[in-house]
């Protein structure tokens, strides 16, 4: 056997069965008490005119490049920036956010990111952009997700928060441990999902694992959960783009 082609072979094989093995985020028993678990459809698969679906939400077909920058400071400051996705999501009452975000900011950018959002430079590793909507259903949030591959054990934290015009932010904590029938699997080098936090209480997550997975607290306001389920979409879809361009710089 050409040994390239075993070598491949190994690799799917492995990767089928994380597939099969693989077990939901490990999460805090009070949060999943009080939220539901929705399974994603759309994440995996073609990435030409992809669309997501999870609970009451639908994304439209999702954009690799923006096509306007509309008036908001961050996406004109960043408008030259790689990586970038932009779509829309709805709920079943039709209200819509709007959602502009890129990835791996550029080198010559990153004392301008740094000023946006108030951070040290040694974040370089970026995911950021900013969720608003035409009838001000969710209000305007610029979000930022630093070092969002770090996990347990690496030399930068993940650190990731949502900010909005009056002050108000949502903080998005990594989760690097599965829940499995002997309790939480031990921590990982990587990070399988994220948790929302809001005013110092825990109100969603989302797993970027496979097919992905939404929680959403089921007491908090329709506009707040358009708010986590953009920010949700957002996060598997940078796992869906950084996946496509490693892969893309592998056939090169």
């Amino acid at each position: 056997m050409n040994p390239l082609f075993k070598s491949l072979t190994v690799a799917v094989l492995i990767a089928l069965l994380f597939t099969a093995c693989v077990q939901p985020l490990y999460l805090p028993a009070d949060f999943k008490q009080t939220a539901t678990a929705y399974e994603v459809k759309g994440k995996q698969g073609w990435m030409i005119n992809q669309r997501m679906s999870f609970a009451e939400f639908q994304t439209g077909k999702v954009k690799r490049g923006w096509t306007s920058t509309y008036s908001i400071p961050f996406l004109i400051a960043f408008e030259g920036g790689k990586e970038k996705i932009a779509f829309t999501i709805t709920n079943q009452e039709g209200a819509v956010a709007e959602v502009m975000a890129l990835s791996k900011i550029k080198s010559q950018e990153l004392k301008l990111f740094s000023d946006f959002f108030s951070i040290p430079l040694k974040y370089e590793n970026t995911f950021a952009g900013t969720i608003f909507s035409p009838a001000d259903t969710v209000g305007w949030w610029n979000f930022a997700l630093l070092n969002p591959d770090e996990g347990w054990g690496k030399e930068r934290q993940t650190i990731g928060f949502a900010l909005n015009k009056t002050g108000q932010k949502l903080e998005i904590k990594p989760v690097n441990q599965l829940e499995t029938k002997e309790g939480p699997s031990p921590r990982s080098p990587e990070n399988y999902g994220f948790e929302f936090w809001l005013e110092g209480r825990m109100v969603g997550a989302v797993s970027v694992v496979n097919n992905g997975m939404v929680w959403l607290s089921n007491d908090i306001a329709p506009n707040q959960r358009l708010l986590l389920a953009a920010l949700a979409s957002s996060i598997m879809l940078r796992n869906n783009l950084t996946e496509e361009v490693a892969n893309q710089n592998m056939s090169i």
